[in-house]
């Protein structure tokens, strides 16, 4: 059985709750990884542009999203 097999056999395993709580934790790891991905190319940010900057990078394949927050990241300067 390789490893692949046995993590879905552990997943199968889990609660909708304790799924939900796994998808949850990988959702807000890949927003850190991001978040200290951009802030090593942009140097310091503001809060508020770095969730905007995060948010662009998690919606690039949403024209519209992107564009709202492209809006918002103008108005958010530093």
């Amino acid at each position: 059985m390789d490893i692949e097999e046995r993590y879905l056999e552990a997943l199968a395993r889990l609660t909708p709750a304790e799924r939900m709580a796994r998808g949850q934790r990988i959702f807000h790891e890949a927003r850190e990884l991001l978040a200290r991905r951009i802030r090593a190319e942009v140097g310091p940010v503001s809060e508020e542009r770095l969730r905007l900057l995060v948010a662009r990078e998690m919606y690039a394949d949403e024209p519209e999203i992107r564009a709202w927050l492209d809006r918002e990241l103008e108005r958010v300067r530093a």
